[in-house]
């Protein structure tokens, strides 16, 4: 279930190059060192507050990443969904990881690919 939710959050962090401009991994890196920041990114991700506007353009690539399970990400881009992944893993990120599985893996789909990738993360030592 928190594959999902995971999943979402940590693919939310990344995006294809080509679809952001090219400082957005710099500002994720940013995202991801601020909690604040990060709950505000987690909030336009369910529908539950304002977007910035890389959050815009991540909510709406989402769907796209988690189904192609993030084959276009960059090396850098998987560090970053990595460090996203262990921060939703924090207690305090609990709902968040229920309801972005609700909306994009509803049936858990994924569940089984984000295990693995979170295996991939610790093996390769990205924190």
């Amino acid at each position: 279930m928190r594959y999902l939710v995971a999943c979402l959050a940590a693919l939310s962090t990344i995006a294809p190059t080509s679809a952001l401009d090219p400082n957005a991994f710099l500002r994720m890196d940013a995202v991801l060192a601020d909690p604040a920041l990060f709950q505000t990114y987690l909030s336009c991700f369910v529908d539950e507050g304002e977007c910035p506007p890389d959050g815009q353009m991540l909510k709406k690539l989402l769907p796209e990443l988690i189904a192609t399970r993030c084959n276009k990400c960059t090396e850098n881009e998987r560090r970053t969904a990595c460090n996203a992944i262990m921060m939703l893993e924090q207690p305090q990120y609990a709902r968040e990881w229920q309801k972005l599985q609700q909306i994009y893996d509803p049936r858990g789909v994924n569940y089984a690919y984000l295990n693995r990738f979170k295996s991939a993360c610790a093996s390769m030592d990205y924190a």
